[in-house]
């Protein structure tokens, strides 16, 4: 049986590929190498732990007997040079089990290939897979996010204990929310999959209501002589420095990313907070003091017990026949295993030679991607121990027990059973497995293809490990022994877990310093940044600001410039009754019907209830005017009724006179009805109060001048009227214009009464109080009633001035229905100019004029000659004045 190919072994512009051979013996196979290393193109100590991890995971699980017991896991090691090609010719010579790659043949017919593992790079990882899928073997990436591997109909086995890349999107969108910054740039290197993600990066962010002010790409190609050419990179910095964007994302693995870094800050001296990628990998840190006070999300740090002494021993003793393992002694620490006068390096054991490197070089501490490759070799080596329990399974039933249950099982699957299957005969069948299926229990295990069928026990189902690894490797789920869970998601991923660490300087040394993580576990968010941790630029006395436009606070809305970026805009105040409540709104918030916005236009208050009130000053004034009114008519009324057998009283009609008096006193009390907080019951009452009351108060002068006019024709002898002047002739008159009023008003209080309302549109933030009249036309034909009651009032009144003085009150009626019809007038005009509780304040005070004028006109004269002229009022005195005035 086989296992596993393919893992990044060096720096950037290098790579590799492991094969892991999975044997039933204890021969063991030390690693070799496959690609030959150039002189001065070593692969660097940053990515040569991702080979000793690796190496150091099989030897773990090999001295483990609880884990693949009686079977030892070998492997070859295969040098990708990071070229996609390289990759793919790999992958092939690893199948074809022999230095050259020969396709569809295998020259190695002891170990089979069931699994690859690698890359790093999303590149040569599609490349890979793109072969591992063809042939049906699984593959276990370690570093390669990119979402295109979510395909599953694509990639069907393929498989990676590194999170989704969109998880690393979601972290980066929360921390650039986190800090405000909606305005950043984007840096990607030309490599298809950094290309991709870039993209992906930009919707996201574009999604959240941020902005990518400029997406560049590094030419790989462009060397750092290159890029100290003036004309080649002034104007791809110029374009990134004229930009107001202090926040730079920078994507892919690109070295012309660390030297334009580098540029910028030597040549321009602009500071940047930089953003990387869990891939960006600064082997070279000590050198790249222009990230200080920059941020990346990388993988979460990891536990693997040992590894760290491993890292610090490894040496040419232990490895005898490993050709990378004596370059890096010569090209790193200058170690030779034999003095020799030739070489430029010195005699060395591997007594901890690696612990005067630099971490940062060489860390033996933080285990992130070294740990994808650790849990990547678990991960196989737990599928094929699952696998290896079938075998005791199946050789624990006897051969008829084994049988029986294998035709039962074989009817489940809907296939005629094939006994009898040799291992001998299981390698030579000549087809690719359509489906393999397992029984129940999971002790047997049968194989359905284009040619025929195949009943598989241990002994033969090396030659179908493939197959058989991927149905185990989705169920993987094991505790590596430094306590780390390692499992699969749904999507054959791991879960997303990231940390967020800091680039700062302390004592002239760059440090690294974890301040947060995010963590997208079965669907649950959850993301910590701990601001205080965080050490920026010393250029930044607080956290740095990377926006387009300032931000528009509370009470503004954004508007977006034309033609622009949604985040480049300029802020205007809300309009009255809209607020905003938060930062960079983008449009105001309506306030509802009862609430009004306040001065600042950031809060909702409620609208100030208005109404006409007794503690109003104006109210309160009218109440006075009412009052006073009232109890001077009510004097009068006494008056009236104490001198009621006097001439002028009688003269006048005696009767009518107390009407129009208790007509007028009830008037002055109208206003009560009107001033106050309105309700159902005040709104029914005053129109119709008012309505009656004043036509009663009109019909009665009506009467009054009708009265008049009919008794001094009827002194004429010979003549009809005086037939219809008796002691009911007034009260006829006075009920039949008064019940015409009260028909209106209860046709009005039928069909559409009288109700409170409260209006939100006539004042701004008020809520006025009043009266709605229901039918509008009902209130005018109301009005018009009484106006037509006092216009005729007035034209009798007018014709009958010159009558002799014994009956004459026309004159009086006459000024006074001139005072009543011009107050009215001029109320139309008023009433239609105001707004609010002032339009119930031109109401009431028309009302208290209009009376005040008919009582001041009518009575005040006869009240004068009552009190003050009692000598006048007789009937002999009257006679001789109207003599007189005849003469």
């Amino acid at each position: 049986m086989n296992s596993i190919c393919n893992t990044s072994l060096s720096d950037l512009p290098k790579a590799s590929s492991s094969e892991l051979n999975y044997q039933p013996s204890r021969n063991f196979f030390s690693p070799r190498l496959r690609c030959s290393v150039k002189p001065q193109s070593y692969p660097f100590l940053h990515f040569w732990r991702h080979l000793l991890v690796f190496i150091f995971a099989i030897e773990e699980i090999n001295r483990r007997s609880d884990l693949l017991p009686n079977i030892t896991l070998g492997y070859n090691i295969y040098d990708s040079c990071s070229l996609e090609h390289s990759a793919v010719l790999s992958a092939l010579s690893i199948l074809s089990g022999g230095e050259e790659a020969v396709p569809n043949y295998s020259c190695d017919e002891k170990n089979n290939v069931v699994a690859f593992i690698g890359h790093l790079a999303s590149s040569s990882s599609l490349s890979i897979a793109e072969i591992a899928g063809l042939y049906g073997y699984p593959q276990i990436s370690y570093g390669a996010m990119d979402s295109i591997f979510n395909n599953k109909l694509r990639f069907p086995s393929f498989y990676r204990t590194v999170p989704d890349g969109r998880d690393q999107y979601k972290a980066i969108v929360l921390l650039l929310k986190h800090f405000g910054w909606s305005w950043v740039g984007i840096v990607v290197a030309e490599d298809e999959g950094s290309q991709r993600a870039a993209m992906e990066l930009n919707s996201v962010i574009t999604q959240n209501g941020m902005c990518v002010a400029y997406r560049y790409v590094i030419d790989d190609s462009l060397t750092s002589i290159d890029f100290s050419n003036d004309d080649l990179y002034t104007e791809v910095l110029h374009r990134l420095l004229k930009t107001n964007c202090d926040v730079i994302l920078f994507i892919g693995t690109s070295k012309n990313i660390r030297i334009m870094q580098t540029k910028m800050f030597t040549v321009y001296k602009r500071r940047f907070v930089f953003i990387l990628t869990a891939l960006y990998t600064l082997w070279n840190i000590r050198k790249t003091y222009e990230l200080a006070g920059s941020l990346q999300i990388p993988l979460p740090r990891r536990n693997i017990p040992g590894l760290k002494d491993y890292l610090l021993s490894v040496g040419p003793y232990k490895h005898p026949n490993s050709t990378i393992i004596s370059t890096i002694w010569k090209c790193h620490l200058r170690c030779c295993e034999n003095s020799s006068r030739f070489c430029n390096c010195r005699f060395c054991n591997d007594s901890n030679l690696f612990s005067n490197v630099s971490p940062y070089m060489y860390d033996v501490s933080n285990f992130r991607y070294t740990f994808s490759i650790y849990s990547a070799v678990y991960a196989v080596a737990n599928a094929l121990h699952d696998l290896s329990l079938i075998e005791g399974n199946l050789k624990s039933l006897s051969k008829n027990r084994s049988q029986m249950l294998l035709k039962h099982w074989f009817h489940s699957c809907n296939v005629k059973p094939s006994w009898g299957v040799s291992t001998a005969i299981a390698k030579t069948i000549p087809f690719e497995p359509l489906v393999v299926c397992a029984d129940p229990e999971g002790r047997f295990l049968f194989v359905k293809g284009k040619v025929g069928n195949l009943l598989v026990s241990l002994g033969n189902f090396y030659a179908l490990g493939k197959a058989l690894v991927n149905r185990y490797l989705q169920k993987v789920n094991v505790t590596t022994p430094g306590g780390e869970r390692v499992y699969f998601t749904d999507e054959r991923n791991m879960p997303g877990r990231f940390d967020v660490v800091n680039y700062f300087i302390s004592n002239t040394e760059k440090e690294i310093r974890q301040v947060g993580y995010f963590h997208n576990v079965d669907g649950h968010e959850q993301f910590i940044v701990n601001d205080d941790d965080i050490h920026w630029d010393p250029k930044y006395n607080t956290t740095p600001q990377s926006v387009c436009s300032p931000h528009c606070l509370p009470g503004y809305r954004k508007v977006i410039h034309e033609g622009q970026h949604k985040c480049c805009y300029y802020c205007v105040p809300c309009p009255e009754g809209e607020i905003s409540n938060q930062t960079d709104m983008e449009t105001c918030l309506k306030c509802s019907e009862y609430q009004w916005s306040n001065e600042r236009r950031d809060t909702c208050i409620p609208r100030t209830i208005d109404f006409l009130s007794y503690e109003d000053s104006l109210g309160l004034s009218l109440v006075v005017i009412a009052v006073v009114f009232c109890l001077l008519t009510a004097v009068i009324l006494g008056i009236f009724i104490k001198y009621k057998d006097t001439a002028i009283v009688k003269a006048n009609n005696q009767n009518l006179s107390f009407i129009l008096l208790l007509s007028l006193m009830l008037s002055f009390l109208c206003p009560f009805l009107f001033i106050g907080r309105p309700t159902r019951m005040s709104c029914l009452l005053r129109q119709v109060a008012f309505g009656n009351i004043f036509t009663v108060a009109v019909s009665s002068i009506l009467v009054k001048t009708i009265t008049v006019v009919s008794a001094f024709k009827a002194t004429k002898p010979n003549t009809s009227m005086r037939r219809w002047l008796g002691r009911h002739f007034s009260a006829c008159l006075l009920i039949i214009f008064s019940s015409i009023e009260v028909f209106i008003c209860v046709i009005w209080l039928s069909l559409s009464p009288p109700f409170p309302y409260q209006d939100t549109e006539v004042e701004i933030g008020k809520i006025i109080l009043q009266c709605d009249e229901g039918s509008i036309i009902a209130f005018y034909i109301s009005l018009g009633y009484m106006g037509f009651l006092a216009v005729l009032s007035f034209v009798v009144a007018f014709l009958a001035r010159k009558l002799p003085d014994t009956f004459n009150e026309a004159q009086y009626i006459t000024f006074s229905m001139l005072v009543f019809c011009s107050v009215w007038i001029a109320f139309i005009m008023a009433y239609l100019s105001t707004k609010g509780k002032y339009m119930v304040a031109v109401v009431v005070f028309t009302i208290e004029v209009s009376s005040a004028g008919l009582l001041v006109c009518i009575f005040f004269p006869k009240c004068y000659i009552i009190l003050l002229r009692p000598e006048l009022n007789v009937k002999g005195n009257l006679i001789v004045q109207t003599k007189h005035n005849i003469v």
